[in-house]
């Protein structure tokens, strides 16, 4: 082999190597937050899970005593979302945003009047509802944007067929969704 032959060979060689490197580095805050977020790694045809770490940040902000979270996880609706989770996580979480809708609208029933709060034949979208629930002081900020995070991570679910979320992320998502759920019902 000839010097030429050997530095092309050399070079094939250690070409993606030094690219992959070279990104790493690059890139090494995104990665080390990817590779934080990693919740499952397959080898053969490579499959790679994450979890959201906008959900994880939301949720530490509605973490409550634990005496509520004994009350909201005995209701008959956190019973049946809590069973459907172990059989279709996604499920779940449209159930608990399902349970979470009904108390935000019977909610905004209460605090405003019929005329503001429901349109004959026209129910107002939940985004209106969560904004007014926001504007009454029903709930606070972090809540608010938690709901915006839930409401994207439900959206998803339900309008892209096949979206899979691991059952950690909807139990954090259900848990969250049924305890807001319980405190509107519970809040006076």
């Amino acid at each position: 082999m000839n010097p030429a032959e050997f530095t092309i060979s050399l070079l094939q060689t250690i070409s993606w190597p030094v690219v992959v490197l070279i990104v790493c580095i690059t890139f090494r805050r995104d990665v080390t937050a990817l590779l934080g977020r990693l919740s499952s790694l397959k080898h053969n045809n490579t499959e790679a899970q994450f979890h959201s770490e906008k959900l994880i940040k939301a949720a530490e902000h509605v973490q409550k005593p634990n005496a509520i979270e004994h009350n909201y996880l005995k209701t008959p609706e956190a019973q049946k979302a809590l069973k459907i989770l172990d059989i279709a996580p996604s499920n779940a979480v449209i159930a608990a945003w399902t349970e979470f809708e009904l108390a935000a609208r019977e909610k905004l029933m209460e605090i405003t009047p019929p005329k503001v709060a429901l349109t004959p034949g026209y129910p107002q979208p939940i985004t209106k509802i969560i904004d007014e629930l926001l504007r009454s002081g029903v709930i606070e900020k972090p809540d608010y944007e938690f709901l915006r995070t839930l409401r994207n991570l439900r959206n998803n679910v339900l309008h892209n067929p096949g979206t899979e979320i691991d059952s950690e992320t909807a139990y954090k998502a259900i848990t969250a969704l049924l305890m807001l759920a319980w405190e509107l019902k519970n809040r006076t």
